[in-house]
């Protein structure tokens, strides 16, 4: 079996708060009717953390070839996720080790330029770079020590929503400070939409968790299937291979759009996939059956509402990722399921709009 995939709610709250390498150690796992699962998770999680500490190894090994000097922190031992700490001694060595790590096909999360980037440099600890073949690979270069913030730190440290909200001559990288306060009010009053910066950076699903994804979602040869976010369009194109359904992708992202209409061009399925460049709100989602979505949580509320109120009666939404569901989300899926894969895990939950009920269809005739 490539997937297991479990509703213990144990283990999806293991999932959800990082911990199932110590819910593995506890004694709950061990129990008679966790045991299968327990084994499942283990092979994965050192099957991770085995994948991490080769891929950081080869790169530290590559940046010191060129005279780059940096530690990993945190690959050893079993993972949940394909994410390593790369310690550097300032921010001028991150930067150097982020612009080299291109080479080997990483690409950088952070690229402010004029007062946002010496904001960015002034306030940051670490620049992010990730690399997707069958996964993401995620490399977080940090510098210096990293600090508990207190409130007022808070409110006042600028962060990635306020370097996007507006432009500032370079002399003026301090005032980012009052940006963000005027920033944070203007979405709690509703002025701003706190998603205007976009949908984060793109990290790709797993290849090894699209089985149990497109199992969950029911995906057969009559649905047409759209990819909210779709990144490099391995979703919709997998589908489409391996069902015959037609699909949508949906990206934001110029760059994006091009290497998805690309992969779809490889799977020879351009008759059966269309790219759509731009956002999802605008599509008629009304011949949808099944949406798909891969998305930071903490746009995820406003995403199912409108989703949900958009696609066609019966049509399934899958979401995925590791983190809780927002507190704030209006309508709770009807099954969220723990997916163990060989090298991977998530956390996958769908919903289903209401068929459309004839009058009279659940009526049954009466012979005297």
């Amino acid at each position: 079996m490539s997937h297991l995939v479990c509703s213990e709610p144990e283990v999806i709250r293991a999932t959800a708060n990082q911990r199932l390498a110590a819910w593995v150690a506890s004694e709950r796992s061990h129990r008679l009717e966790h045991q299968t699962v327990a084994a499942a998770v283990r092979r994965t999680l050192t099957t991770i953390g085995s994948q991490n500490s080769r891929d950081v190894s080869e790169v530290v090994s590559w940046l010191g070839e060129r005279g780059h000097h940096a530690t990993a922190a945190n690959a050893g031992g079993p993972k949940q996720r394909h994410d390593v700490e790369l310690h550097v001694a300032s921010f001028s060595a991150a930067d150097e080790v982020a612009a080299a790590l291109c080479e080997l096909g990483f690409e950088r999360w952070e690229r402010w330029t004029g007062a946002a980037g010496e904001s960015f440099r002034h306030h940051a600890d670490q620049i992010t770079v990730a690399r997707t073949r069958d996964h993401s690979f995620v490399l977080r270069i940090r510098w210096g020590t990293a600090h508990a913030a207190g409130r007022l730190t808070r409110v006042f440290r600028p962060t990635r929503g306020d370097w996007d909200m507006t432009t500032l001559p370079r002399p003026l990288w301090r005032a980012y400070s009052l940006v963000r306060p005027v920033r944070l009010l203007l979405e709690r009053l509703g002025r701003r939409d706190p998603h205007a910066s976009g949908l984060g950076p793109f990290l790709a699903t797993p290849v090894s968790l699209m089985p149990a994804l497109f199992d969950l979602a029911k995906i057969s040869a009559d649905d047409v299937v759209i990819d909210i976010g779709c990144g490099d369009g391995r979703l919709v194109s997998a589908a489409a291979t391996q069902f015959g359904c037609r699909g949508i992708g949906v990206e934001r992202d110029g760059d994006l759009v091009e290497l998805a209409r690309e992969r779809v061009r490889s799977f020879g399925v351009e008759d059966l996939i269309t790219i759509e460049h731009g956002d999802a709100r605008s599509i008629d989602l009304s011949d949808v059956t099944v949406a798909l979505v891969f998305l930071p949580m903490d746009v995820v509320p406003d995403v199912v509402t409108e989703t949900l109120a958009a696609l066609s009666p019966g049509a399934r939404l899958v979401i995925h990722e590791q983190t809780p569901l927002p507190a704030n989300l209006g309508v709770p899926p009807e099954r969220s399921v723990a997916v163990i894969a060989h090298d991977a895990i998530t956390i996958a939950h769908r919903w289903t709009t209401p068929p459309i009920v004839t009058p009279g269809a659940n009526m049954h005739s009466k012979s005297g």
